[in-house]
């Protein structure tokens, strides 16, 4: 199993050795070899580019494997199929998380996160001046007046909310595709706890109250920025309403009579499946296959 460990503090290089690992983002696709699943190497990169092509400043992760992780975000208009060849390819970044081993999916998410934080603050907020990377830790200092500024990420709760042993509640969102149903989600707003949050959403999307919330597991979900927490609650009263403006439909659904699912990947895919197996009822097991 692989094992990456993050920088202690922002950095960026131009000169790249061949074995490096190489996160390309661009839109929501990633550049990746062996069916999805794994980052290229320079290398593998080299092979089928022109020199001129290649992205002149990247930002270093960490290191994947004892190797250094860098990356970089292309701009819309490049020419993104310049990069494959020799085994690379491009696909959703959804797709990678769902294939690729937890230590390569940090390493993207990391890099998708941070390279859309440094770009959203070019200038000081306070009074317009240009930050630098700090030498100490992952932050940014004006110049200036000296104001920091750390990566902003956005906490949102997701919940499977259950009825008895054999019911869970999915619901179709406006911006899902066509028939599919998924878990009630949500931002945490300010002044919240999670659970909190858990409450006012489900109250406000569906009407219903839930009872015994317990959480399981989490999931950096870089689009752009959420730290996704997953919890179960049980159903504790009060009639299924969709909002209609989140959510057009909602109910409770028994395992022989499913709609259709989120892909594999997702926290909430992780949530129902293990609903499906019958193993959401034990906190043990539900935090050890939220690991898997």
């Amino acid at each position: 199993m692989k094992k990456f460990i993050p920088g202690q503090v922002i950095s960026f290089c131009e000169e790249r050795g061949e074995d490096a690992h190489v996160c390309l983002l661009q839109g929501t696709k990633i550049l990746t070899m062996r069916d999805g699943g794994e980052l290229p190497r320079i290398r593998d990169l080299n092979a089928g580019i022109n020199a001129g092509i290649m992205p002149k400043r990247f930002l270093v992760a960490g290191e994947l494997d004892g190797t250094d992780c860098i990356g970089t975000i292309l701009p819309k208009e490049a020419d993104g199929e310049a990069f494959t060849g020799n085994g690379a390819e491009w696909v959703e970044l959804r797709a990678f998380f769902a294939a690729a081993e937890e230590a390569e999916s940090y390493a993207a998410g990391r890099i998708r996160v941070l390279w859309n934080w440094i770009k959203q603050h070019k200038f000081c907020g306070g009074c317009g001046s240009e930050p630098e990377a700090s030498r100490s830790d992952i932050s940014l200092k004006c110049k200036n007046c000296g104001a920091m500024y750390y990566p902003q990420i956005a906490p949102a709760v997701i919940v499977a909310i259950t009825r008895g042993n054999d019911e869970i509640l999915l619901a179709h969102n406006v911006k899902f595709r066509p028939e599919v149903h998924s878990l009630i989600a949500g931002f945490v707003e300010a002044g919240e706890n999670a659970e909190q949050a858990i409450r006012r959403e489900i109250m406000e999307e569906v009407g219903i109250e839930v009872s015994n919330i317990r959480y399981l597991g989490s999931q950096c979900w870089p689009f752009p920025n959420s730290l996704m927490l997953g919890y179960t609650a049980e159903y504790a009263g009060g009639t299924i309403k969709p909002d209609e403006t989140e959510i057009q439909t909602a109910g409770f659904f028994r395992r022989n009579a499913m709609p259709a699912i989120p892909s594999p990947g997702s926290i909430a895919r992780k949530l129902i499946d293990l609903w499906m197996k019958g193993e959401i009822s034990s906190i043990k097991k539900q935090r050890r296959g939220l690991q898997k």
